[in-house]
């Protein structure tokens, strides 16, 4: 027998308050009376007289308390078990996060890869039964986690995301297009890589890979963080911020290219979002993946046990013990 409701049981407290309580009140009432009449004239008084049933009729609304807690208690007894065949479904998902310098640019709050790592935690928040791994890029490319269904694992991984992680600079968006294609399982079900970047590309060489991408049945859509007007590269020197220059000596901005993620995302049948509004993209990196085919991750055999109340067994001895008590004091 299971209670579903134990912490009810806490009630049962009060009975060793009670006990005391009529203790103290028996004793009390009993030197009163002896204090202001004697035991043969108490024994003329009421004749009839029992301590005993003083005790038990205590013990009955004891039970009666007792009874009623356990009731409430929701008591429950499990038949037979019933086999049911449970099915885990979902997609493999790769995030490729762009970690170039120009990540740092302030155009959109609080810039744009602060700005990225706050999305993508949010979507990992969201998924259920999907795998998902993570790569950052920058010149090269590296997966910080594989594909896996540990999301708090995942998301422990993106804090410790910066600029900083890859020691070679420069974007290119080939070596994330690269290493998902290795990464992802060789299986024909369906599978997905979320490119989110500001778009620039110093190699511009990913569309020779989109032909792999196809063939490997995986689709790529493309999120861009940041603005085409672009902004200043603010870069840190000790405790002062500078602003990345070029090879004259002149401030870089660095302007987001959205019309090259457009182009993947169309390339290999996805879709892409230029939207700035953070609730927007986790919306459409969601619904994009919600939408798509979901394969059968794997299955699992599970006991459902069908259950019984037993309450109403219990309400009915403490009615039981409610009439019985009426019954004696009736017939004092």
């Amino acid at each position: 027998m299971e209670f579903k409701n134990i912490n009810y049981a806490y009630l049962l407290l009060i009975i060793p308050f009670l006990v005391s309580m009529y203790i103290w009140y028996w004793n009390w009432s009993k030197n009163k009376i002896n204090s202001v009449f004697g035991k043969k004239i108490i024994q003329k008084i009421n004749p009839h007289y029992k301590n005993y049933l003083n005790i038990f009729r205590l013990l009955l609304h004891l039970l009666t308390i007792i009874f009623i807690v356990i009731a409430c208690m929701n008591p429950v007894t499990k038949g037979e078990p019933i086999e049911k065949e449970v099915k885990r479904e979902g997609i493999d998902i790769f995030f490729a996060l762009d970690v170039s310098k120009s990540m740092l640019t302030e155009d959109v709050k609080p810039n744009r890869i602060k700005k990225s790592k706050q999305i993508l935690s949010e979507v990992i928040s969201s998924l259920k039964g999907d795998k998902v791994g993570v790569i950052v890029y920058a010149a090269g490319a590296t997966v910080i986690s594989p594909l896996t269904l540990d999301y708090a694992w995942v998301k422990n991984q993106i804090k410790d995301i910066d600029t900083d992680i890859l020691s070679s600079q420069g974007t290119n968006l080939t070596s994330a297009i690269e290493l998902s294609i290795n990464s992802f399982n060789n299986e024909d079900k369906l599978k997905c890589l979320f490119i989110i970047s500001d778009g620039e590309d110093h190699e511009e060489t990913y569309i020779d890979f989109i032909d792999q991408v196809n063939n490997k049945n995986i689709i790529i859509h493309t999120v861009f963080i940041g603005t085409e007007r672009g902004g200043l590269i603010p870069i840190k020197n000790g405790d002062k911020i500078e602003y990345k220059k070029d090879k004259n000596g002149d401030e870089v901005l660095s302007k987001g290219n959205v019309s090259a993620l457009e182009e993947i995302a169309e390339k290999s049948n996805g879709l892409n979002n230029k939207s700035n509004n953070n609730k927007e993209i986790i919306n459409f990196i969601i619904d994009t993946i919600n939408s798509m085919e979901k394969t059968i991750i794997d299955k699992d055999v599970i006991l459902i046990y069908k259950e019984k109340k037993q309450f109403q067994w219990f309400l009915g001895i403490a009615i039981f013990l409610i009439l019985l008590n009426f019954i004696i004091k009736k017939n004092e």
